[in-house]
Parts: C-alpha cells; structure tokens; sequence
C-alpha cells in the first residue's frame, strides 16, 4: 500500500503492521498447539503439512511434537485414572451382565436353604434336600 493523494489533497498514509511481543507469540503458538491437539491426528497433521506453523516462525518437526506431547500426557492420565475398572466390559459397566445375576440368586438359594434348615431343627423335622 502506497501513500496518495486524494482530490482535497488529503494524504493516507498506510498503518504499520503492529509489532508482536515475543510473549504474544509464544501465547499465540500455544493456543495454536492447544487447538491442534484437540482436533483428530489427520486433521492437524494436515494442517502442520498446510503451512500453519509458518506464521510462528516453527517448522514442522518441532511444532508436531508439541502438538503430540499434550495427547500422550492426556492419555497417561486417563489410563491411570481408570485403574482396575478399566478391565470391565460395557456390559458389566452397564449392569447388564448376567453373571452377577446368578451369583445374587445363589446367595438367596443359600439364605433359603438356610432358614429352611434352622425351620426343621426348631421344628424336629429333617431337612429336605430340594434338586433343581
């Protein structure tokens, strides 16, 4: 852009790009990084491979293992967080799985077979042994 001059003699005269802190740029490359991170690993490799880093003054290498550094940390905490629940099924998250059904029904059996034994020995009877 060129200074002119208009019809009134009016100059303009163009502004100078502002001059970024270097603070500023490393906030900027960190929001940047951050927003990379969240997207998928196609989506931001594509975007390294676009040029994004350019604008920072990064080349490609150094700007993906920022990019990669806070999804291995994400990770590691989400797999310590999880500890042994993290071996459960969806089903069993869920409720759903029968094999804690019939645990819960063989304990009622037992409890049962229980009272049904202390009933007969008040009572003088013997026990009736009952085959399912």
């Amino acid at each position: 852009m060129t200074s002119s001059t208009g019809e009134d003699g009016d100059k303009v005269v163009p502004f100078r790009p502002p001059e970024i802190t270097p603070e500023e740029r490393a906030r900027r490359l960190q929001n940047e990084v951050e927003r990379l991170a969240r997207l998928s690993v196609t989506e931001w490799m594509f975007w390294i491979d676009y040029g994004v880093g350019e604008q920072f003054r990064v080349d490609k290498a150094t700007l993906t293992q920022m990019v990669e550094r806070p999804g291995e940390q994400k990770e590691r905490a989400r797999s310590q967080s999880r500890g042994p629940t993290a071996r459960t099924t969806p089903r069993e998250a869920a409720g759903r799985c029968t094999a804690g059904r019939g645990t819960k029904r063989r304990e009622q059996e037992r409890e049962q077979e229980r009272a049904d034994k202390e009933a007969a020995k008040k009572n003088g009877k013997k026990r009736r042994h009952l085959r399912r």
